[in-house]
């Protein structure tokens, strides 16, 4: 996988992950969750890492963890739980 495929779909998860926070955690529809992570990525990303600091939000949820690891860049790209 190359280096540009391989921050396409870190960005991807990313933004999916986001997503999910604003639902579940702000009450967000997925129509306005997916615009505020095009329009806003760096702040909800923020807002986010911190709501998960305080343990407002509990990670561990599918879907909704923020980091991500690549075991082997040429295979696969897994989130860690």
């Amino acid at each position: 996988m190359d280096p540009s495929q391989y921050h396409q779909e870190y960005r991807a998860y990313m933004e999916f992950a986001l997503q999910r926070f604003l639902i579940e955690q702000r009450d967000f529809t997925e129509y306005d969750a997916k615009t505020k992570v095009m329009q806003d990525f760096e702040e909800v990303e923020r807002e986010a890492r911190e709501a998960e600091e305080s343990q407002e939000w509990e990670p561990g949820r599918p879907g909704l963890e923020l980091q991500f690891t690549m075991s082997r860049p040429s295979r696969e790209c897994t989130a860690t739980l």
